[in-house]
């Protein structure tokens, strides 16, 4: 009996350490000659992370060159979020190739390293933005300015079908799209029109027409909101959503960048958004433009590129956002130019990507919601243009 006794924990630890240590990190080079997703394998136990593989997309990525929008060249030049995703299950990622109009799949092995699956017209020119729930798949494109829709499906091993009927218009420059966690919305927001666009899924498909939500005019000497990055997230009694806003043009349309902030609302059954939080400001930082959502902690972490800092914030079971700490991370007193742009957020650790220095920097989370630098990979494309960041 103490033998048995000593098996069973003995045996418990072991499936207690592989729980802890089955993850992994993928981030994108988007490379203009050879797009390529960085395969890291993640370790539950300090977060740290340890170079695996790097997997070609079979296509292009925009390299240093802005698509059109508000990008930045080497810091941000597909001025989106969620250029790579995985699927709910963590058995698919995709990526998307600005450089030659395509979005690519891959199937994720045992190990956590990726197989490529497919690589297809992404139904538009110059896409920067994927979404994903169930085995649908939504790429948007950025085209000349005016972003559109095209929906996909994806089999049990990651291979994509186009979608017949699917496409979409929307109504401005769209930076980031992502479904409500039940799968029934799909939310994009529209730098440029000050604009939320959400449609209804049925299926496979989005409903023809958006729900649209209008900012209102800001306060005076306020700047316009510019929403960039957008999370969606489950509270205690329905489904929220949580805008990262740049705030870069006065309300004459000037350029002129001011502190960034953040707006939650709620997701109603019709599509309609609720405001719950608006403008909650992060306190000075500059270039506010992604947001993640810890389900662990309950907090929002914002990536600010022009300050090189990153904001925390706590929400409330109802989805009220509260700002906890304006530079919860420094980056070389925000003097490095490192190109703080897509991050990702996991157990009690924050993924930061550099664009323009090629790093990912791993972050643990305090119970002050303060972040710590526990690791830092230098295995992405020094000359810049690096975009796209995820992982389980």
């Amino acid at each position: 009996m103490k033998y048995a006794f000593r098996a069973v924990l003995l045996l418990s630890s072991l499936m207690l350490f592989g729980c802890y240590n089955n993850g992994a990190i993928y981030a994108m080079n988007n490379s203009a000659e050879d797009n390529t997703i960085v395969v890291y394998k993640r370790n539950g136990f300090d977060g740290t992370l340890e170079y695996m593989n790097s997997v070609s997309t079979g296509g292009q990525g925009s390299g240093i060159e802005s698509v059109p929008g508000p990008g930045a060249g080497t810091i941000d030049p597909l001025a989106s979020n969620y250029a790579v995703v995985m699927s709910d299950n963590n058995r698919a990622l995709f990526a998307v190739n600005a450089g030659s109009n395509e979005v690519s799949s891959f199937s994720v092995k045992r190990n956590a390293d990726l197989k490529l699956m497919s690589t297809l017209d992404s139904g538009g020119e110059n896409p920067v933005s994927v979404a994903t729930t169930g085995n649908v798949v939504y790429v948007m494109n950025v085209n000349e300015g005016q972003s559109s829709l095209q929906g996909f499906v994806f089999n049990r091993g990651g291979k994509l079908t186009p979608l017949p009927d699917s496409a979409r218009d929307l109504t401005g420059r769209a930076t980031a799209i992502r479904f409500s966690e039940d799968g029934k919305h799909l939310i994009a927001a529209e730098v440029n029109t000050q604009r939320l666009q959400v449609f209804a899924r049925d299926g496979r498909y989005l409903s023809e027409e958006a729900t649209t939500f209008e900012y209102p005019t800001p306060a005076e000497g306020r700047n316009v909101p510019n929403p960039f990055g957008i999370e969606t997230f489950k509270g205690a009694d329905g489904q929220y959503l949580v805008v990262g806003e740049a705030r870069v043009f006065t309300q004459d349309g000037e350029n002129d960048i001011q502190g960034g902030s953040v707006s939650t609302f709620k997701i109603a059954h019709n599509g309609e958004l609720d405001p719950i939080s608006l403008d909650v400001s992060n306190g000075g930082s500059l270039a506010l433009c992604w947001v993640v959502f810890n389900e662990f902690t309950n907090r929002m972490f914002t990536a600010n590129t022009a300050s090189d800092t990153i904001s925390n914030y706590y929400s409330t079971a109802s989805g009220e956002a509260n700002l906890t700490s304006g530079v919860a991370f420094q980056e070389d007193d925000g003097q490095s130019g490192a190109g703080l742009t897509d991050l990702f957020t996991t157990s009690k650790y924050v993924y930061q990507l550099y664009s323009a220095e090629g790093t990912v920097v791993t972050l643990a989370i305090k119970n002050d919601g303060s972040l710590v630098e526990v690791d830092r990979d230098t295995d992405l494309a020094a000359i810049g243009g690096n975009q796209g960041i995820t992982g389980f």
